[in-house]
């Protein structure tokens, strides 16, 4: 019966600010020095049964401290809210599940004081997320004289920081732990007659298998982003390499064709030069056009003029190589 209730408390309403629902409290009082949680503070839960003359004990998945919670360690007596217990006088089960003051008929969330039937005073109230701030479900449980609060969350996935406020004047301790570990505590209860004993203790953080998954894709990222920078600054240390080696063998092209042309024989022409006479059938190597009395003409080592006038660099590989297979 009682395992019934899991499938829907995980359907139960969560109301606005069940989340986060906090008044301000201040910080310089409620601190973790002082023994308060701060709403980050890991929880380390085990639970024990008994059963006949043998002692078992389960460690569960770590909870998380509510904000403003205490953080000291408690050893209790678990009891889920709005379970049966057994009348004193004839021994006979009473269900105190308290369905009218519930969004639904077979969750019991503690957001009604009437959901608390029964003695809780010293024990571990145990109850699930939803329905109503959780200020509110401490609040009911401290009525009581519960030493802690544990709330089950409704969500499979995790946990969250809970908020409780201003009952945070209880000085109690308020833990919230995974869906599937509200099963296994109900599993336990059934198994051990209804009487479980709960340790909640300050625990330390743990790597879970999510945070491992997530550091080992931040340091392949780096590592691949290292790579590819280390790539992109040898790619262009190499094309700056080359560039300069190209640049340094033009310049150096260019000094040995201003050497050649300087020792290259100039002459400057006169009306009975074979140049101006034949300048049908002789003409510059570089223009094409005739030669004329009083112009100056450079000869190649090949043996063809062509105008002094004409820059070197104007056809300067033609010039250079004229030049370097003169010389060959």
């Amino acid at each position: 019966m009682i395992l019934a209730i899991l499938p829907i408390a995980i359907l139960g309403a969560t109301v606005p600010g069940d989340q986060s629902a906090e008044k301000q409290v201040p910080s310089e009082q409620k601190n973790e020095a002082n023994g308060f949680s701060t709403g980050t503070q890991p929880a380390d839960i085990s639970i024990t049964k008994s059963q006949g003359s043998k002692i078992h004990s389960d460690v569960l998945s770590q909870g998380l401290y509510a904000r403003y919670s205490k953080l000291h360690k408690i050893v209790a007596e678990v009891k889920i809210v709005g379970s049966s217990e057994t009348n004193s006088k004839d021994g006979e089960p009473v269900d105190t599940t308290v369905s009218a003051n519930n969004s639904d008929s077979e969750v019991v969330y503690g957001c009604r004081e009437t959901d608390f039937r029964g003695d809780y005073e010293g024990k571990i109230a145990v109850l699930f997320r939803g329905a109503c701030k959780f200020e509110k479900k401490i609040y009911n449980a401290a009525m009581k004289n519960a030493s802690g609060v544990v709330v089950i969350n409704n969500n499979p996935e995790g946990v969250i920081t809970m908020s409780i406020g201003d009952s945070s004047k209880f000085k109690k301790v308020a833990v919230m732990i995974p869906y599937k570990d509200g099963l296994s505590i109900l599993e336990n209860l059934e198994d051990s007659d209804g009487k479980l004993t709960m340790t909640i203790k300050k625990g330390e953080h743990q790597a879970g298998f999510e945070k491992i998954v997530v550091i080992v894709i931040c340091l392949a990222f780096l590592i691949l982003l290292t790579i590819s920078l280390a790539w992109v600054i040898f790619y262009y240390v190499q094309r700056f390499r080359i560039l300069h080696e190209e640049y340094t063998a033009q310049k150096k092209q260019e000094q040995l064709m201003i050497k050649a042309l300087e020792k290259l024989r100039i002459e400057t022409l006169k009306s009975n030069s074979e140049l101006v006479k034949n300048h049908t059938e002789i003409c510059c190597a570089v223009c094409i056009e005739n030669f004329e009395t009083g112009t100056q003409v450079r000869y190649l080592t090949c043996g063809h003029p062509y105008h002094k006038v004409h820059r070197p660099m104007a056809n300067g590989k033609r010039i250079l190589s004229s030049v370097q297979s003169g010389r060959s």
